[in-house]
């Protein structure tokens, strides 16, 4: 694959993230890649920002076919597993309502503040 260009743009009308799945806001900013496999197919990516830093942090090595929406969930839900086992309700009620947005963010901070820039999950 080869990235022909990325920009972080505000948005202009609502999009979706194609990594957690929920609505990038009009006016929010956000990343979007244009992006051309072997095939010469191209294609673009639209992506909220802490998604896709936290893309960055998460170890995919295992995920062959890169970094989708399924593998991006599947990290997700594997993180909560495994730091959050008894988890507070309202983390319990982010994943049953399939939040993935809101738990990114909170994720991410819990990461920044303890400095963590690459955790390898077990999923």
């Amino acid at each position: 694959m080869e990235l022909i260009e990325e920009t972080n743009p505000i948005a202009r009308k609502d999009y979706i993230c194609d990594l957690c799945g929920r609505i990038i806001s009009k006016g929010q900013r956000y990343r979007r890649q244009f992006i051309r496999d072997d095939s010469s197919e191209v294609w673009s990516f639209k992506g909220h920002e802490e998604c896709c830093e936290l893309t960055s942090i998460i170890d995919f090595s295992d995920y062959y076919e890169g970094v989708d929406c399924d593998a991006f969930e599947e990290s997700i839900i594997n993180y909560v597993q495994e730091y959050h086992q008894g988890a507070e309700d309202i983390i319990k009620v982010a994943l049953q309502n399939r939040n993935y947005y809101g738990l990114v963010k909170m994720i991410l901070a819990e990461l920044k503040e303890k400095g963590i820039k690459h955790i390898k999950l077990i999923g």
